[in-house]
């Protein structure tokens, strides 16, 4: 009996730390909540070179949405050298200005795009802070761009400044282009402005993202009466459909009716695969396409594409964000649909879409936030593998929820056992068992242990290293 429950205490112990788990140094047990103004909403997650992690949204603050950025340190803190008290909000001088994108350039300097409802409709809004989050002066009109008439909801920058915005116009696939100091660039499409309509009614472009030749490729869905399906672009350099993809620089597939059928994110497997995450057919999705636009039968658990059984008979469960682990492995990020709960859910996938079974419950690891709405909007994968999460969560009636993060473990933890006294072969075993890897082996001589055995052990035992963290042992040579 003593035995069983030794080993039900491992296997416990071991979940808990594995692929997956919460990051219990992280925030309040893995997760962290922050409330701007009346409530508010994160949408998108970026990471800076120093490990601090910015979140934007908007804000709800009297009767007004506006831009809303909180940035926060490693351990999940707001960083009191950001903005005021670590948080920012930028009002637009409209109603309802929200942020959807975000990226960071190479100087610090941060950019949101995002949607004002400005004279006319919805116009494309930018906005650019310096590393303290103030609006930077150098771009647009004291750090704000107002942009055509259209939304921006996907960021990409070119290596030379440049920005990129996708998102929709005149019920199309819209892709704007704007120059390092906000102004528009006429050397992209029409006037700094390419739009793409599909077959069905309306289309709008979710995610972006830059080719290593510099060709664009965007994602989105196209919408008809009852009929959805998932819509790709492929634009050159100077804004052109690039007709090597697809049908004239375009696809469509996973067309359906009365279900939800979205591609929300994309990502480049290098030159291989394009990587599209989404919803089809109401569940949780992740497409291969090869660089011809086509699906690549070779990926995926049914030809091209692995769907996660994420299913509510009222709302459909989504994957937000995808990106790539050092190892290959695929992580998606997004809101998990039960019947009328929706949480925040991480899945990771092997490198041909299979998920990937040592991660959390079958490739999926759920969190519920809070007794509201939980949704994850973005994802970022830190230096040290871990990933962060980013939405909003306890968003009832769409105005009283909050910033949310949780980070979660991306490799098993490395709990140091106690291997002193053991036979050198023995302690070997145990080190592997535990995650961890056998460091340098030293030997002395010792009057009190007997030869062969570890006399003593760096890290201490007890103590949490990363997976395959070295654990350096001494060895007895025996008496002297």
């Amino acid at each position: 009996m003593r035995a069983i429950a030794l080993a039900a205490l491992a296997l416990a112990a071991l979940a808990a730390g594995g692929p997956g788990s919460l990051d219990r140094s992280f925030g309040s047990g893995g997760k962290v909540l922050t409330k701007i103004g009346e409530g508010s909403a994160g949408q998108t997650v970026a990471l800076q070179r120093d490990g601090k992690i910015v979140v934007a949204g908007a804000a709800h603050t009297g009767s007004n949405w506006d831009f809303a950025l909180a940035r926060y340190t490693s351990r999940g803190r707001l960083d009191q050298s950001f903005g005021r008290g670590g948080t920012v909000t930028t009002d637009f001088g409209s109603d309802y200005d929200y942020a959807f994108a975000m990226k960071i350039q190479p100087d610090g300097k941060i950019v949101v795009a995002g949607w004002t409802n400005g004279s006319g409709g919805g116009h494309v809004a930018l906005a650019r802070y310096r590393p303290n989050g103030s609006l930077d002066p150098t771009f647009g009109s004291d750090g704000k761009v107002v942009g055509p008439l259209g939304s921006g909801f996907a960021l990409a920058v070119q290596r030379d400044g440049k920005v990129v915005v996708g998102g929709a116009a005149d019920r199309s696939f819209a892709v704007f282009r704007f120059k390092p100091d906000g102004s528009l660039d006429p050397g992209f499409g029409t006037n700094g402005e390419v739009t793409t309509p599909f077959d069905l009614d309306s289309a709008a472009i979710r995610g972006l993202a830059i080719q290593s030749d510099g060709n664009i490729v965007a994602v989105g869905s196209a919408v008809g009466h009852e009929v959805t399906e998932w819509a790709l672009a492929r634009y050159t350099q100077e804004g052109s459909l690039d007709t090597t993809f697809g049908a004239g620089g375009t696809v469509t597939v996973f067309e359906n009716a009365l279900s939800n059928n979205l591609a929300e994110a994309v990502v480049f497997q290098g030159d291989r695969r394009i990587l599209v995450a989404g919803t089809q057919l109401e569940h949780v999705a992740l497409a291969g396409f090869l660089l011809s636009g086509a699906l690549d039968p070779t990926f995926g658990v049914d030809a091209g594409v692995t769907t996660l059984d994420s299913y509510s008979t009222t709302r459909a469960g989504e994957a937000s964000a995808v990106r790539l682990q050092r190892d290959g492995k695929i992580v998606t990020a997004g809101i998990w649909a039960d019947l009328d709960i929706r949480e925040f859910f991480v899945a990771r996938f092997n490198h041909d879409g299979i998920p990937d079974q040592s991660f959390r419950s079958q490739g999926i690891a759920k969190t519920d936030l809070t007794a509201g709405e939980d949704s994850a909007y973005g994802l970022v994968l830190q230096r040290d593998g871990k990933l962060v999460a980013a939405g909003v969560a306890g968003n009832t009636n769409g105005s009283d929820g909050s910033f949310a993060l949780v980070r979660y473990l991306a490799s098993s933890a490395c709990r140091v056992p106690d291997v002193r006294g053991r036979p050198v072969g023995v302690a070997k075993q145990m080190i592997l068992h535990a995650h961890c890897s056998l460091g340098h082996v030293a030997h002395a001589f010792s009057s009190s242990v007997r030869k062969g055995r570890v006399i003593s052990q760096r890290p201490w035992p007890g103590s949490s290293r990363p997976e395959h963290a070295r654990v350096r042992l001494v060895v007895s040579s025996g008496r002297r």
